[in-house]
């Protein structure tokens, strides 16, 4: 296995943070858990900064682009493709990401591929509620905030 490529990027800003509020009904999950000084969350910061720091450089502005996002699937994928890259990273894998599939459209998150291991694709795919069951859940978490 060869050492993962690093990146500079970062998933959460970087400042003090003082606010110890839970997440408001409207909050998802990304701009609560940039938010709180909570020391649970802070842990998952750090863990989830530390996973990052291992994915594909070429491929690390895509991701956190749609990680930090406030559109949930988009934000979830993001989360889970970040996830699914630190198993088969602790699992002894070299990872490539976002692949174009020669003669095709496809474009899989990752080829893995280790000595002794014939090598596969991995597609990190989430299933979320319908848009519209999404979007009568947001409306009723903004009246909720403001109640």
């Amino acid at each position: 296995m060869t050492a993962p490529r690093r990146h500079d990027l970062r998933l959460f800003d970087d400042f003090e943070r003082t606010d110890m509020d839970r997440a408001r009904p409207s909050e998802e999950g990304f701009a609560w858990w940039n938010r709180t000084a909570r020391p649970e969350v802070a842990a998952m910061r750090s863990e989830l900064e530390c996973w990052f720091s291992r994915y594909c450089p070429e491929d690390a502005p895509r991701l956190r682009r749609e990680f930090r996002t406030r559109r949930r699937p988009q934000h979830v994928g993001a989360l889970f493709e970040l996830f699914v890259h630190e198993q088969l990273v602790k699992a002894g894998f070299d990872v490539e990401c976002q692949l174009m599939l020669p003669g095709t459209p496809n474009r899989p998150d990752f080829l893995a591929h280790r000595a002794g291991c014939e090598p596969f694709y991995v597609e990190a795919k989430t299933k979320l509620e319908s848009s519209e069951t999404a979007a009568d859940e947001k409306r009723l978490r903004i009246i909720l905030d403001e109640v």
